[in-house]
């Protein structure tokens, strides 16, 4: 295989989910740009009510106040999985396999869907716990407008390289909107459109000696910083996953300090506030991290393509997610290989096979038996292989008798949370035209220099909403607006508190804070109506790159399959949250997959 295909350049990357991460995967005439000047149809999806009730796109949403979280559903696979004698029971009465099939994929998110296209001749059955597919890349739709509340953009492809072809195969055309130019940044009211060019620094009144040389440092950090991350977006040297392009000596260097002392060394010293400002919520945003706590290989590898071209959908990822389901099924794998509400809880090889348990509601259309024992029953299924498309954690809480050094090098991983607001603004029109808008708030972040956990999670609960993107350059409407507001959580815990569904107004609360606090003020929008908030809680979808575990070999077990028959296809293997990471494993492992798959059977 032609590994063009995995330059960073065509990495797809979640926000904060990337910043989730705004990531997704896999192989088919480019897709033709959206015209957003003019106001056109939105996208249509399939009419089917199979999509309808189970697509990563929920068109069924009403024009009300919103009455539980979007995004992750919890309590119910909690209260399976976290209940060990519950598990202990079900696993001591298993029935025996009621279905015999090549291959079971755990996770119906873009790596567990772009998987099963790639190995859609075998007809994989695709386990999903949540209601509907997508993983963190889904939608929700009003007044004709789809909305992220996850993964938000992907990068266009290298011409001639195996993701363009995919991106043919797949028939991507007139999905999306390319996005150019740098994106501005929103300080005190004020908008700057060339901020690595110093437009800060140019624009500020000085008048002292001093004042005067620490402007011309600051211009000549700009310069520097941005000549360097130029220099990685237009080579592949610090490609993650590995690519025949990645410089290894360079990135074990990179994975061994952090973003910010690599920045700082860059420099020759401390950081001008705002560029330190600028990086640090990027990294809120895109990690749930702070660039203190992030490797400068996943640092340099994410922030040097801020400066290329993003292709944006309607709807984010959740459009590309719904399209490689559609050409899967298209392909001929029946809808009734992909299961929603499947709640996996046992895997265990056997021999030369893999029995897979889940529990799953009685009626293959219920969509609210939500762990009702009444309502739910066991299955099992027997596989030759199984991919595990879902966090690491689970499988380390599903598969029996994992290898300790696995066990140990998952518990390592740090999870962060995310959540995302959508303002709906009916009857109202933005001036100026722009992707995504990043907010400085607070420079310096840190007054007094301190930066440990406990400031950080102060300083972030204090700033909000970090970026803000405008729906309608996706695809125009000429009378409502909305605004998708994404918070990133930089900090351990905060999961906790978005676990508690009672919280829903207070995350509406502070996201309505933040639009009155900098995003109406800067985009001078005046309105006398109060806008619609949708909230989506994300209570872990960002697994954070930390210093070392490249350099130190947790990578390299974490991506290890577990007894020849057992894959890892996932953005926790390389703890990067980008749909690159998990659809190009797809890719690696995919020969050893097919060995078992194209083999006699057994069973």
């Amino acid at each position: 295989m032609n590994s063009n295909w995995l330059s960073r350049r065509t990495t797809l990357k979640l926000i904060g989910l990337s910043s989730i991460a705004r990531v997704l995967p896999a192989c088919a005439v480019l897709p033709q740009k959206v015209n957003a000047s003019e106001e056109t149809p939105p996208f249509r999806s399939p009419q089917s009510d199979w999509f309808s009730t189970y697509g990563p796109i929920d068109r069924t949403t009403q024009d009300d106040r919103q009455a539980a979280f979007s995004g992750d559903r919890p309590r119910s696979i909690h209260s399976l999985l976290w209940d060990k004698d519950q598990l202990d029971v079900l696993r001591q009465n298993l029935p025996s396999p009621s279905e015999d099939v090549p291959l079971v994929i755990i996770g119906g998110g873009v790596s567990g869907v772009g998987t099963a296209y790639l190995l859609k001749e075998h007809h994989p059955v695709v386990l999903e716990q949540a209601p509907r597919f997508g993983g963190n890349a889904k939608a929700e739709s009003w007044n004709g407008m789809d909305y992220s509340i996850g993964a938000a953009y992907f990068l266009p492809p290298d011409e001639g390289s195996d993701l363009e072809r995919l991106y043919k195969e797949l028939q991507f055309e007139g999905l999306y909107r390319e996005k150019k130019e740098e994106d501005p940044i929103a300080f005190h009211g004020h908008v700057f459109k060339n901020f690595w060019k110093g437009e800060m620094a140019s624009t500020r009144k000085v008048k002292s000696n001093h004042e005067k040389k620490s402007n011309r440092k600051a211009k000549a950090q700009y310069e520097t910083l941005k000549k360097y991350f130029l220099r990685f977006s237009e080579k592949s040297a610090v490609d993650l996953p590995y690519t025949k392009y990645t410089d290894k000596e360079l990135v074990m260097r990179l994975d061994r300090i952090s973003f910010l002392d690599h920045l700082k060394e860059k420099v020759g010293g401390h950081l001008n506030p705002e560029i330190e400002a600028a990086i640090e919520y990027y990294c809120w945003s895109s990690f749930g991290a702070s660039a203190s706590e992030i490797s400068a290989a996943a640092g340099v590898n994410f922030y040097s393509f801020e400066f290329g071209g993003l292709s944006v959908c309607p709807g984010g990822n959740a459009a590309v997610a719904e399209q490689i389901i559609r050409k899967t099924l298209e392909s001929g794998v029946p809808q009734s290989h992909f299961r929603s509400n499947a709640k996996v809880f046992h895997v265990a090889v056997e021999n030369d096979s893999v029995i897979v348990a889940y529990k799953a509601p009685k009626n293959p259309g219920d969509q609210s038996s939500d762990g009702d024992p009444e309502r739910e029953e066991v299955r099992v299924l027997r596989a030759r292989a199984v991919v595990m498309a879902c966090p690491l954690f689970v499988s380390k809480k599903v598969i029996k008798d994992l290898d300790q050094d696995k066990v140990e090098a998952i518990s390592s991983l740090q999870y962060r949370s995310f959540l995302v607001g959508n303002a709906l603004l009916r009857n109202l029109q933005v001036k100026d035209e722009f992707y995504d808008l990043f907010n400085l708030g607070s420079v310096p972040v840190f007054p007094n220099g301190q930066r440990d956990a406990e400031t950080v999670k102060a300083a972030s609960l204090a700033e909000g909403v970090t970026d803000c993107i405008l729906v309608n350059f996706a695809r125009a409407n000429k009378r409502d607006t909305v605004l998708t507001l994404y918070r990133g959580l930089p900090y351990q815990g905060a999961r906790h508190d978005l676990l508690d569904d009672n919280s829903l107004d207070q995350c509406r609360q502070q996201f309505r804070e933040s639009l009155e606090r900098w995003i109406f003020p800067t985009l001078k929008i005046h309105t006398n109506e109060e806008p619609l908030i949708r909230v989506a809680r994300w209570g872990h979808p960002l697994p954070v790159p930390t210093v070392g575990q490249i350099a130190g070999g947790t990578v390299e077990v974490l991506r290890r399959p577990f007894k020849d028959r057992l894959f890892f296809i996932s953005q926790d293997t390389w703890a990067l949250p980008a749909f690159e990471t998990g659809i190009s494993d797809a890719f690696h492992f995919r020969s050893e997959i097919l060995r078992h798959l194209n083999g006699p059977s057994r069973h």
